[in-house]
């Protein structure tokens, strides 16, 4: 594993060391149909806090729906780079979007990283 600049006090950590590394993964994302050129933006984030670090990477979509599969939950989109097909949770989005729209999908991801030292009992 390799760590960054931002992991405070990494170099209390000593060879041999029992440490807790809690990782925690979190992801959501949105479609709305809007209008305008395909386009995508990212954006970075991050945070440090009590030892932890935490990071969320944003991607921001203007994409056009090229199908949509309800009985699947399912909607293909052919953005500025690529074309992809993303689960559908909710059923009535189907009743929203349909092929030919152009959407703007926004998927973050943030992660949430913390060393701890192991307390042996005595």
């Amino acid at each position: 594993m390799v760590a960054s600049d931002e992991v405070k006090n990494f170099d209390q950590i000593m060879i041999g060391d029992k440490v807790v590394a809690k990782y925690n993964v979190a992801i959501s994302a949105e479609v709305t149909k809007m209008t305008g050129p395909r386009e995508r933006v990212e954006q970075t984030t991050k945070a440090r806090e009590a030892g932890s670090v935490t990071k969320a990477h944003t991607v921001t979509i203007l994409a056009d729906v090229i199908a949509t599969d309800p009985p699947k939950r399912t909607m293909t989109l052919r953005g500025p780079k690529n074309v992809v097909t993303i689960d559908v949770e909710n059923p009535m989005h189907f009743n929203l979007v349909k092929k030919g729209d152009r959407v703007l999908v926004t998927y973050t991801e943030a992660i949430a990283l913390s060393l701890e030292p192991v307390h042996t009992k005595k």
